[in-house]
């Protein structure tokens, strides 16, 4: 019995020290100190071999540890390595907190698609860049699903769906037609609700708010706030994502704000739009989107509003479409470092200096007119940029600059009394300074002084365009050109017409002869590497009124057939007739163009499957356009 007793008590006494152990390292373990709570957990084991409070609490060591280094790998965003800690803990794959910890790791985001009103489908689709969306000239659903630009996600209310973090495109709709498309931009471990909602800004009946303010602190993405006629105020409003604010049906609210702030502040608002709204004059900051994602301004007037009316500041693939501005204090739009961006019939007149300033990649001004900057009408400074199809006159020192580009397509445009008052470096009508692989085709200079068109160390084709009335040199070439950017390194100024300038061309000190027989076409070299002239002639342009601004080449005009490849030189304005009518259908187009160029760049990447993706995209778009028939041709 003694000897019982005996083991009784060293067993229970074996079993009282283990459980001391399995306590101290419980503590340890609450004050992350694992491998203190190891030793304690191995020496309960060794008292009692098998004590399941010390299996137990080793389990519990390696989980809290799992977590707690995931954690700290995370805070210092480590995601390569928390997701290693976790492969490693793989016992805890279902933990709840590891599961949390392994979607950040990744990056899961998740998303939820309400609606208050019936009907409402949702879809989900990828952003490309340089291709802007609007409701107006989005596909039709059908369309749209069965070439891949986005996948049905079912009709609302949608259950939280898991996807990566990236940008992402949310298209709402009903009976088949979109109602609002929706660009996000998710961080990682992003959870979003979208919610399709249209409130009424007002008093009276219908109204669901009395101020903005408290509207937009209920908004979420895919709101909709209509603001009934009168007068709103601004004051640093910060406009949250994919939110829409519109005018109500036959009004026109008169938007005004406080000397000083600016009237609104749209950093993140990614696919923010402002709609039928005039802004009164203040002489704040103006309008500013800063780090968003395709935000849109359409069909707003601006009078005298701010020193910058609307800014652009990091916001890719911004669009401003059918909006007015008088006045602006110092600039109608600037855009600084926006990866894609596009103004789109904006007028703007009596700039106290530019009109349109833009800066970035893919920076397009399309349809526009800037009258009377005080400086500058519009400027380019960016890769893939264009000017086209747009009206500038009465500017001070120049009509529209393209600077430090690469690829810039300047088509189509009209110069009227530019360079008025010509001051520093480079007064001209057009200037370009430092570009590669410039397309200067089909443009029209009349009037204005100093120099037409001035070419300095660039590389490009100049070709079949008009100069006529200026009261300065028609042309001036100078420095060497940018290597590398056309074949043999040639700069061409080919094909194009001239009339009643004060002085003509120049190569650097090589004065460029007149041509007045245009079947001579000799080729003239100039300095420095300029290579000029196959078919230039001096002779009237016959405009059918330019006293009245209209100058479209007349039936019998003697500089018809005098571009290059035998077309007309000049704006090409029946070609365009139909584009000048119908915007939507411009938009689409150049959609479809750029999916075109993407495809090809992606075939040339040795990635068919996303050529031929964005090939069947482009025919939708752009049916019959020469680029997207030349990717559909190249994929047989």
């Amino acid at each position: 019995r003694e000897a019982g007793a005996r083991a009784a008590s060293e067993t229970a006494g074996r079993e009282e020290r283990a459980r001391e152990h399995v306590a101290a390292a419980a503590a340890a373990i609450e004050r992350a100190a694992f491998d203190d709570a190891l030793v304690r957990l191995k020496l309960a084991e060794a008292e009692v071999p098998g004590f399941p409070a010390a299996i137990a609490g080793a389990r519990r060591c390696r989980r809290n540890r799992a977590v707690h280094e995931m954690s700290d790998a995370l805070s210092r965003e480590n995601w390569k390595g928390a997701l290693a800690i976790a492969e490693g803990a793989a016992e805890f794959r279902a933990d709840p907190e590891v599961v949390a910890l392994t979607r950040r790791a990744h990056g899961t985001c998740s998303i939820r698609i309400v609606s208050q009103e019936t009907g409402i489908e949702a879809d989900l689709g990828s952003v490309e860049p340089g291709v802007p969306w609007e409701d107006s000239f989005f596909p039709t659903m059908e369309d749209a699903r069965r070439v891949g630009l986005c996948r049905p996600l079912g009709p609302a209310p949608v259950a939280q769906t898991d996807i990566s973090f990236g940008d992402y495109m949310v298209v709402l709709s009903r009976e088949g037609k979109a109602l609002r498309v929706l660009p996000l931009r998710l961080g990682r471990s992003t959870d979003l609700r979208v919610e399709y909602r249209r409130m009424r800004v007002g008093i009276g009946d219908g109204a669901t708010h009395e101020s903005l303010a408290a509207a937009l602190e209920s908004a979420l993405p895919g709101s909709e706030i209509e603001l009934q006629g009168g007068t709103h105020s601004f004051s640093e409003t910060r406009i949250p994502p994919g939110v829409r604010i519109r005018a109500a049906a036959g009004t026109a609210p008169r938007i005004i704000s406080p000397e000083g702030p600016g009237c609104i502040e749209g950093a993140g608002a990614h696919g923010a739009v402002l709609d039928g709204l005039s802004f009164e004059p203040y002489s704040g900051a103006g309008l500013r989107f800063s780090g968003a994602l395709r935000p849109v301004i359409r069909r707003c007037r601006f009078e005298r509003v701010g020193n910058r009316t609307l800014e652009f500041v990091g916001a890719d693939d911004w669009l401003v479409r059918d909006c007015s501005m008088t006045g602006p204090r110092r600039f109608g739009i600037i855009s600084e470092n926006s990866n894609g961006g596009t103004a789109f019939r904006v007028e703007c007149r009596d700039s106290a200096d530019r009109a349109l300033e833009l800066s970035g990649r893919r920076q397009r001004a399309i349809q526009c007119v800037a009258v009377n900057s005080a400086k500058l009408g519009i400027g380019i400074q960016g890769d893939d940029s264009g000017i086209l199809a747009c009206r500038i006159s009465g500017s001070g020192v120049q009509g529209l600059v393209a600077a430090d580009c690469s690829g810039v397509t300047v088509e189509d445009n009209l110069l009227v009394d530019n360079c008025i008052r010509p001051a520093g470096d480079e007064p001209a009508s057009a200037l370009f300074y430092e570009c590669g692989r410039v397309r200067f085709r089909f443009n029209t200079i009349v009037g204005g002084k100093t120099v037409g068109l001035a070419v300095k160390q660039c590389g490009g084709f100049f070709e079949s365009w008009i100069a006529c009335g200026i009261d300065g040199r028609a042309f001036h070439f100078h420095g060497i050109p940018a290597v590398d950017t056309l074949p043999e390194d040639a700069t061409t100024l080919d094909w194009f017409v001239t009339w009643k300038c004060a002085l003509w061309g120049r190569f650097d000190t090589v004065e460029f002869p007149k041509i007045t027989d245009a079947l001579a076409a000799p080729r003239i070299d100039g300095s420095q590497g300029w290579k000029a002239a196959r078919a230039v002639l001096e002779c009237d342009p016959g405009f059918v009124d330019a006293e009245h601004g209209d100058y479209r080449l007349a039936q019998e005009s003697a500089a018809r057939g005098k571009g290059n490849g035998g077309a007309d030189p000049g704006v090409r304005w029946d070609a365009l007739a139909s584009d000048l009518k119908d915007g939507d259908a411009w938009l689409r187009r150049e959609n479809g163009r750029t999916l075109a160029r993407e495809g090809t760049r992606a075939l040339i990447a040795n990635d068919p499957a996303r050529a031929r993706r964005l090939s069947t995209q482009a025919t939708l778009l752009a049916p019959g356009d020469p680029e997207a028939a030349r990717l559909e041709a190249l994929l047989k």
